[in-house]
């Protein structure tokens, strides 16, 4: 008999699952809470920077090729300074790459998710729905809906989001804490093409970046003191736009802002990632800073190791095994972004002294920067000991 799925959360990562489980056999029910998805085209405004490892699995799903026709753009150069200080350049070139990663539109990569879903007869689509309650046991749960109905499962993913009820209703803890920090992501249109190098450059107040988006499209993604960007929110475009130029410590090209997000910067980790037959994945699981853009890679990969450890058929094993490898796997990575987010958070002059000649050697040494680059590709790549390796 196969395995009966339900997953909490239509998302990208919650559907991701839902259509890779799916294409493995699985008899899958997604639990969506909006009753309708958010609509395709117009102005990007969630947008996520992907690896090669996850565009590699969007293209095992056959959405890729849909998704670089709407809200899809490669880049292949990354540029990290402070201030007006040196520029380290990090090339797909250096790699022997065609591309570093793209940018993509989240509500495009769920948008083809679910269209793919949508002519699969073993998955079932409920939306508008919430889990309501959760009766988790060794051997199966049983999962409560807020229309009335009740399922019994194998096995129960949440993807929620942050506040996942799933997690919560599991009886899954969390720590975490705030970065005391907002971002406001901006969409922008130019006055000429965005090209193919995003930066990032670091100032005593927070990090400010320039993503290069398809055509005349830009994100631009500004980290402050939550009062300051509070202020920012309240502006007219017009006098946003004024702000933004003058917060930006590098020259922007002209542009005109279109929509706007505030949210505060927490960070967060699940206890567990699996409690008997609840799994928890995304940001249900784990919430970084998007400083480094590995929030959506994270979910992602996420995805791709637990339907690899459930190819094996045995659930309790692969369990077993997901929770055991990708708790800490997920820690390593944070606790790096951690550091790095210290490093270049601190106003201390020894650290900034050290930041400085750091990009300055970075900027003027091509095998550092290759070292640099390889090393984090290898902590990045998300393997585990699971069939198919």
């Amino acid at each position: 008999m196969a395995m009966q799925v339900v997953i909490a959360g239509g998302g990208m990562v919650g559907a991701a699952a839902a259509l890779a489980l799916a294409r493995q056999g699985a008899q899958v029910t997604l639990v969506e809470a909006l009753a309708e998805l958010p609509a395709v085209g117009g102005v990007p405004l969630r947008v996520s920077a992907l690896n090669p490892q996850t565009l590699n699995f969007l293209e095992r799903l056959g959405i890729l090729a849909g998704l670089r026709e709407c809200g899809f753009h490669p880049y292949s150069q990354l540029q990290v300074s402070e201030g007006e200080g040196p520029v380290a350049c990090f090339s797909a070139a250096e790699q022997g790459a065609a591309q570093l990663g793209a940018f993509v539109a989240n509500d495009s990569v769920q948008d083809l998710l679910w269209q793919a879903l949508q002519s699969l007869a073993n998955v079932r689509l409920l939306r508008p729905a919430r889990v309501t309650a959760v009766a988790n046991g060794a051997s199966g749960v049983t999962v409560s809906l807020d229309g009335g109905e009740s399922i019994d499962a194998d096995l129960l993913i949440g993807a929620e989001g942050g506040l996942s009820a799933v997690r919560q209703l599991a009886g899954i803890g969390v720590d975490g804490w705030d970065y005391h920090q907002s971002c406001l992501a901006l969409t922008v249109r130019l006055e000429q093409e965005a090209g193919d190098t995003t930066w990032q450059c670091f100032t005593p107040t927070g990090p400010r970046a320039y993503l290069p988006l398809w055509e005349q499209w830009a994100s631009l993604v500004w980290y402050d003191r939550p009062l300051a960007l509070q202020s920012a929110m309240r502006l007219d475009d017009e006098a946003l736009a004024t702000a933004v130029r003058a917060a930006w410590p590098r020259p922007l090209p002209p542009c005109a802002i279109e929509r706007r997000a505030l949210f505060p910067l927490k960070r967060q980790q699940s206890q567990r990632y699996v409690k008997q037959r609840v799994v928890v994945v995304g940001d249900a699981a784990h919430l970084i800073s998007p400083l480094a853009g590995l929030g959506a890679n994270l979910g992602f990969a996420d995805v791709m190791l637990l339907v690899e450890a459930l190819a094996g058929g045995d659930i309790d094993a692969a369990l077993k095994r997901y929770g055991c490898w990708r708790w800490p796997q997920n820690l390593a990575v944070m606790t790096a972004m951690d550091l790095c987010y210290g490093l270049f958070g601190s106003d201390q002059p020894l650290l900034r002294q050290l930041r400085g000649s750091l990009l300055g050697v970075l900027g003027q040494c091509e095998p550092l920067r290759q070292l640099g680059m390889g090393l984090a590709s290898k902590a990045l790549e998300q393997r585990g000991p699971f069939a198919g390796r």
